[in-house]
């Protein structure tokens, strides 16, 4: 007590790590008088784990691990720096690593439940951004002091559906903020499961609806539904969120800029609009609501799994849907890739 009241603030990097740890830190807050200001969970995707042990070297005597393409200048020569024995080639356990991964997310979510109730902020950050957007994007959650404890979409109605890539049970949910109602599509039993296929999909009136050949937002749409359609299970959330947020009246003006030179992220700037608006917290909730425990996403987008991951959702990997560019969409999907930093590679 007397070495904690030298202090405004306390940093605790790494603890709590279970859920007595963490039943401890809350008494011991209790006790000093002391505010839980934040805690600030940081994720990585299991897909991302894997391919960060995949060409690693271990000394066996330090116990240090190096990476094949950063640490040797000479490829013929891989022996430790530190102590000159032999390197070997790191060898992962997948299945060990897969519990270990699905273990620390339960711990978490036991930790969460405790905090959350005296913390004024319970938040989690994505370790696969560039470090400098993960440590800003820290900075500015403490900033604003979100705490995000409670469900803002709840269950509406739901009916079973019948289309041309099979039987769907869809179920709308209602934002209780801003009263968007969101659409959910979802093939088999997705209760308590793993690994579920999921496409969080924006509204695309132009695309979607009216077939626009500008974009690809219809073409992933169905390519979307035909995978999930042919899978054991998945899902298939409808964001209200037209034109990357902006909303259909902003979205037809900014495309009477592209009819002027302007390409999509320029329009919206011309417009003084962000080049995206788009948010997931419906996704996070209705992925609560159904009881998922993590998802394969599909999308080429990283911004979208750093966005969920943000949220507590367990994103194992991300699912390629790429379509082919044809001459009218061929600039919007370059923009996407140049300017966006989507991983596609049809397009040059």
């Amino acid at each position: 007590s007397k070495a904690f009241s030298e202090f405004s603030y306390v940093l605790l990097d790494g603890f709590p790590t279970n859920k007595d740890e963490a039943i401890f830190l809350l008494e011991a807050s209790k006790t000093l008088g002391y505010t839980i200001k934040c805690v600030i969970q940081l994720n990585i995707s299991l897909e991302k784990i894997f391919h960060n042990l995949k060409n690693r070297f271990v000394c066996n005597n330090c116990g240090v691990f190096y990476e094949d393409d950063l640490s040797f200048s000479d490829k013929n020569i891989l022996n430790c720096p530190n102590c000159g024995v032999a390197l070997t080639k790191y060898h992962a356990n997948e299945k060990g690593i897969e519990r270990d991964y699905y273990n620390f997310f339960n711990s978490v979510k036991d930790i969460s439940e405790i905090l959350s109730l005296r913390a004024e902020s319970y938040f989690s950050v994505s370790v696969e951004q560039p470090k400098h957007f993960v440590i800003s994007s820290i900075f500015q959650k403490i900033k604003s002091q979100e705490k995000d404890i409670y469900t803002l979409h709840e269950r509406k109605s739901q009916a079973k559906i019948e289309t041309k890539y099979g039987t769907f049970q869809v179920v709308t949910y209602l934002s209780k903020v801003d009263y968007k109602e969101h659409l959910t599509v979802i093939k088999g039993s997705v209760k308590n499961k793993r690994g579920v296929l999921l496409r969080a999909h924006s509204s695309c009136v132009t695309g979607d609806a009216l077939g626009s050949l500008e974009c690809d937002c219809g073409e992933q749409l169905q390519k979307a539904l035909k995978i999930i359609g042919g899978s054991e299970a998945g899902i298939l959330i409808y964001l209200h969120q037209e034109g990357r947020g902006i909303n259909i009246i902003n979205k037809i003006h900014a495309y009477q800029l592209q009819r002027k030179g302007a390409d999509t992220v320029e329009a919206n700037i011309l417009l003084k609009l962000p080049a995206d608006m788009r948010e997931y917290v419906a996704v996070k909730d209705i992925l609560s609501d159904l009881e998922v425990k993590s998802v394969k996403i599909l999308t080429n987008n990283p911004d979208k799994v750093y966005k969920l991951e943000e949220l507590g959702v367990i994103v194992e990997s991300a699912v390629p849907l790429e379509t082919r560019p044809h001459k009218h969409n061929k600039k919007y999907l370059s923009v996407k890739k140049n300017k966006m930093g989507h991983r596609l590679k049809l397009v040059k």
